[in-house]
């Protein structure tokens, strides 16, 4: 009798459909949250460009126009940079936003803004072979530079 069970092959086909189903359902379910996942990085990295592109508006233009300076005001950008955010990507979360000011060696003032976001992204599949949420950073910097300072030479007549 234990014969004829050991040999018995009627079934197995049944039981390797099931497994390759579970298999190819996690592959799935993979797929789909790793796309999602990335769709979430292009969104976040769009809506953080976004934001940079914003700094322009925290240029103080008066100031500008009437000395050449760029001015930037830390708390217009910091509050341009959070609301654009919030229309862009309402689920993202701003970690900084920081203004560094350079002079460089021929005279250029730089202006750097860095800004630094991140979005927090739920698996909806994998979460069931315990694949817990997954954080998505994104970076950039805004550059404005003002002409070296040259000082005119004095010509004398």
């Amino acid at each position: 009798m234990l014969k004829k069970l050991l040999h018995d092959e009627s079934g197995y086909s049944a039981l390797f459909a099931a497994l390759m189903t579970i298999v190819i359902i996690a592959i799935t379910g993979l797929v789909v949250d790793t796309s999602m996942m990335i769709l979430k990085q292009v969104e976040l990295d769009a809506a953080t460009d976004a934001v940079a592109m914003s700094m322009i508006l925290a240029l103080d233009n008066e100031v500008y126009e009437d000395t050449g300076e760029i001015l930037v005001d830390e708390e217009m950008a910091e509050s341009l940079s959070e609301w654009y955010l919030e229309e862009n990507m309402p689920d993202a979360k701003q970690l900084s936003t920081e203004v560094i000011k350079t002079i460089k060696i021929d005279g250029t003032i730089n202006h750097k803004i860095l800004i630094r976001t991140k979005y927090t992204y739920k698996p909806v599949f994998m979460s069931i072979f315990g694949i817990g949420e997954k954080v998505v950073y994104s970076s950039i910097h805004a550059n404005f530079f003002e002409d070296p300072i040259v000082e005119e030479p004095i010509i004398e007549e």
